[in-house]
C-alpha cells in the first residue's frame, strides 16, 4: 500500500465507526473528523462500554449513556448527602457558622413565628425526656435495692467482687489507696483507737494458766501465706474466746478476712 501513488484511491475501515471509505492520503485513518475526535476521549473514559455503574452513595444501579459516562450519583439528593460528608463541605460550614451572617439570620429567624413555634417545641420536647429520665432512674434504683436484697442478687455481687479483686487488678487498686488513706491525719487517730482498743481486749483475753510459749510457738510456726484466727472471736455479741493455744488455729488471708468475728469452726 505504501507504493501506490498518492492520486489513486483506495477503500480503508474508520479506526472508530468500522466504515469503510475512500482515502487519497496514505496517513487517515477516520472517515471524518467526529470520529476522529471520539476516539481520541476513548483512554481518558473511565467506563468505556459499561452500562450500568453504582451510585457512589446509595449503591444503587444508574444507566449510563453516551453523554452520562462520568456520572456518578443516581440523584441530585446523593450528590448532596455526599457533598456534606466532604472536608471541603465542613470548612465551609465551620467558616459559615462563626460568620456575622449566620448570626442575625439566627436572630431574624429566631423572631419569625415558625421560628418561636420551634422553639417552644424543642422546650416542650426537653421537659417531657427530663420528665421520662427521673421516671426510669427512680424505677430503675427501686428495682436494683430490692434485686440486692434477694439471695441471687448478694451471689452476684460476691462474684463480681471476687473477679474485680484477683482477675482485674481490684487488688493491687485497694493496697494502694489503703496506703494513701491510712496517711491522713484524721485516720491515724482512727487507726491508732483501733489497735489500742483490740490490744486491751487482747491483754484481758489472756487468763493466768494460760501457756504463753505454745503460743508463741504456734505465731513463729505460721506458714506463709496464712494467718493466726481465733476460733471463738475475742469480740462478738453472743459469746467472747480467749486468748490461749486452745482456741487457735492457721486460717488463709481470704479465709480469715472473710470470716471476720463470727463463729465458723469445725470440730
Amino acid at each position: 500500500m505504501d507504493n501506490l501513488p498518492n492520486n489513486e484511491l483506495i477503500m480503508k475501515k474508520c479506526l472508530y465507526c468500522k466504515k469503510k471509505f475512500l482515502f487519497v492520503r496514505k496517513h487517515k485513518k477516520f472517515c471524518s473528523r467526529n470520529c476522529n475526535s471520539k476516539y481520541l476521549k476513548i483512554p481518558k473514559l473511565k467506563f468505556y462500554k459499561v452500562k450500568y455503574k453504582n451510585c457512589e452513595h446509595c449503591s444503587k444501579k444508574i444507566k449510563l449513556n453516551d453523554n452520562g459516562k462520568k456520572k456518578r450519583f443516581c440523584s441530585k439528593g446523593c450528590c448532596r448527602k455526599a457533598y456534606r460528608k466532604t472536608e471541603k463541605c465542613k470548612l465551609g460550614n465551620y467558616i459559615y457558622n462563626r460568620s456575622i451572617k449566620r448570626k442575625l439570620c439566627s436572630k431574624k429567624y429566631a423572631k419569625s413565628e415558625h421560628g418561636a413555634l420551634k422553639r417552644r417545641l424543642r422546650e416542650r420536647k426537653k421537659r417531657k425526656n427530663k420528665e421520662w429520665l427521673a421516671k426510669r432512674n427512680k424505677d430503675r434504683r427501686k428495682w436494683d435495692n430490692n434485686y440486692r436484697k434477694t439471695l441471687k442478687g448478694k451471689l452476684a455481687r460476691q462474684r463480681y467482687a471476687k473477679k474485680w479483686y484477683y482477675e482485674r487488678g481490684g487488688k493491687e487498686i485497694q493496697s494502694k489507696y489503703r496506703k494513701e488513706y491510712s496517711k491522713r491525719p484524721g485516720v491515724k487517730k482512727l487507726m491508732n483507737a483501733r489497735y489500742h482498743k483490740r490490744r486491751a481486749l487482747k491483754i484481758n483475753a489472756v487468763p493466768k494458766w494460760c501457756n504463753l510459749e505454745k503460743i508463741k510457738e504456734i505465731y513463729k510456726n505460721c506458714p506463709k501465706g496464712y494467718h493466726v484466727d481465733h476460733i471463738i472471736p475475742l469480740n462478738n455479741p453472743i459469746v467472747c474466746g480467749l486468748h490461749v493455744e486452745n482456741n487457735l488455729q492457721y486460717l488463709t488471708a481470704r479465709e480469715n478476712t472473710s470470716k471476720g468475728n463470727k463463729l465458723l469452726y469445725d470440730r
